[in-house]
Order: C-alpha cells, then sequence, then structure tokens
C-alpha cells in the first residue's frame, strides 16, 4: 500500500465511512482455540452437555448421529445438530439452554489481545466494526455497549457514525432509541 492509499484509508476511516467485518476467526485467535469460541466446537459442547444434562438422557443413537454430522461438517449438518441441541436444551428462554450458553460463550475469556486491540483502534480512529460473534470479546476491549435484536430495516441508519461495532445478533457502540 503506498502512502498515498494508506492516508485515503486513514481518511475514510476517520470520516466514519469504513465498516471492518470481523468473524469467528477473531474470537478464535482472542481466545487462544477455546472450543466454544468456534461454531463447531460448541456444537461438540452443546451435544456432550445434552449427554449429560437433558431430560431425558438422548439415546446412544442421537449421540452418534449427532457427532457424525459433527465430522462432517457441512452447513446442513451443522444447523440440524444446532437444531437438535435447541430442541433437546429448551431454547431459546430454557433454563439449560441459558446454562449452556453461560459456561460456552458466557465463558469465554481472551487469551491474545494483539487482534482485539487492533479493532480497538480501529473503532477509536472512526471505522465501525460489524460482526456475527455472539461473544463479547470485542465489547470487552472496545467498551462499547452491545444492543441486542436489531432488524434489518435499521442497519441503515447504524452506517451514520453512531455506532462503533454491530453484528447480527447484537449491536454494540450504538445509540438503542434509533
Amino acid at each position: 500500500m503506498t502512502p498515498t492509499q494508506k492516508d485515503a484509508l486513514r481518511a475514510e476511516i476517520e470520516a466514519g465511512q469504513i465498516t471492518v467485518v470481523v468473524g469467528t476467526g477473531t474470537s478464535i485467535y482472542a481466545t487462544d482455540r477455546q472450543p466454544a469460541a468456534s461454531w463447531t466446537g460448541l456444537l461438540r459442547l452443546g451435544v456432550q452437555f445434552c449427554e449429560t444434562w437433558s431430560k431425558p438422557k438422548p439415546h446412544s443413537e442421537w449421540l452418534t448421529k449427532q457427532l457424525d454430522q459433527l465430522n462432517n461438517p457441512t452447513l446442513p449438518n451443522l444447523l440440524e445438530v444446532a437444531v437438535e441441541i435447541e430442541k433437546r436444551l429448551g431454547a431459546p428462554d430454557g433454563g439449560l439452554f441459558r446454562e449452556f450458553l453461560k459456561g460456552t460463550i458466557g465463558a469465554l475469556t481472551v487469551q491474545r489481545r494483539e487482534m482485539l486491540d487492533g479493532i480497538a483502534a480501529l473503532v477509536e480512529a472512526g471505522a465501525q466494526i460489524a460482526t456475527t460473534n455472539y461473544d463479547g470479546l470485542i465489547e470487552s476491549v472496545t467498551n462499547y455497549p452491545r444492543y441486542p435484536g436489531l432488524i434489518a430495516t435499521r442497519l441503515k441508519r447504524l452506517c451514520g457514525g453512531e455506532i462503533k461495532v454491530f453484528c447480527t445478533c447484537t449491536v454494540t457502540g450504538m445509540n438503542p432509541s434509533l
């Protein structure tokens, strides 16, 4: 990148015209590969949680099927395992489901800050951050609050500079009255 390109990029960031999209790789790196940071890892933990805590206990055939699907991680297979876990744990409001999320995604800890510090620097410089991550790792470093439940029609308003970090499941750094 030439100095002119860097200057142009810096100006666009400072003007709030840049949105950086980050995904699960950020969480995987920041947690030093904690299993719950990746979708397949989270689903494996979900199957284990169901085996231990769900009532009635899943049959061995159910467990084998879920693990087979996780060993062939196509999108349809991953979605099917996720739906099965949700059913067994009473998602979205069931106590077991909430306990599972609290003990997995909610227990992720930052082990490697470098990437998150870089994201925080981009936010401080004026960039917006979009993510589909369910964890709060980015928010824990940027110190911007999360706002859940945004709908697509409101996304246009998000790019006006009032937010710093947003994603499809939560929004961080935005005025919730929008």
